[in-house]
């Protein structure tokens, strides 16, 4: 279950997220909206995630009995409800390789050995399709492709077990073949009973995957709508636009 009630965010006296009311109780959300819509200010109020600057406020955010509002210590939560971002190079440490940043996560995370945590990272990698594991295990962020990047990012997400699994765009930079295996992986992490929320413009994956899906638009909550409704008859112009250009593109 998702409750959240009087979702704000202003920046220097710019109201990013406009009074979000939400409940949901869906375990397979969409976030949908055009560039500009604060979908990904949206993802990242599930783990409190800005620069100084921002105000941020609701008077409740429960996500699956998780209260965000009461945690002190943002890394305990960022365990919990993890977020996968579109610059994956950007969400690792630039000094410390692959290998360091798996040791430093599950070690805080998890009891398991330093050879245990090795081999759980380099079966994930190999759930997702990278090849030459030892070299990903040493290189620095900086080393390695965006498409590689990204999978890691994914690898070091799904290692410490989160409740609830945020992703935003993560289907940029990747070939046909490994954005299936990440769709793949998501089903299977969503069949095991946990929550995921992937902000995307790829309707015909969210058609395939998701149960609700929710319509922003210049940081409002617009549209909550079953799948169903929403591709069949959707309720907000734009969502309607959306569709036409999803429609269209299937079309040509």
């Amino acid at each position: 279950m998702i409750s959240i009630k009087n979702l704000n965010l202003c920046f220097r006296g710019n109201n990013l997220l406009k009074n979000i009311n939400l409940k949901s109780d869906s375990n397979f959300l969409a976030v949908v909206g055009e560039n500009g819509s604060s979908k990904s200010l949206f993802a990242r109020s599930f783990i409190r995630l800005f620069d100084k600057g921002f105000k941020f406020s609701a008077s409740e955010f429960i996500v699956d009995e998780i209260d965000v509002l009461e945690f002190k210590n943002l890394q305990s939560l960022r365990s919990k409800i993890a977020m996968l971002f579109q610059d994956a190079r950007a969400s690792f440490h630039p000094l410390l390789d692959i290998g360091e940043h798996f040791n430093i996560v599950l070690k805080t995370h998890t009891n398991l050995s330093k050879k245990a945590r090795k081999t759980l990272a380099f079966d994930l990698f190999e759930r997702l399709n990278l090849k030459d594991a030892d070299r990903i295990w040493h290189s620095f962020p900086a080393q390695l492709s965006s498409g590689i990047s990204m999978r890691v990012q994914f690898a070091l997400a799904l290692a410490s077990k989160p409740k609830v699994l945020i992703c935003d765009e993560i289907n940029a930079n990747l070939d046909d073949e490994n954005v299936r295996i990440i769709y793949e992986l998501l089903s299977e992490f969503n069949n095991e009973g946990k929550k995921i929320i992937l902000i995307s413009h790829d309707l015909e994956a969210l058609n395939q995957l998701a149960d609700e899906v929710l319509v922003f638009e210049n940081g409002a909550l617009v549209e909550q709508s079953k799948k169903y409704d929403f591709f069949q008859k959707p309720s907000s112009q734009s969502a309607k636009r959306l569709l036409e250009i999803y429609k269209a593109l299937k079309c040509s």
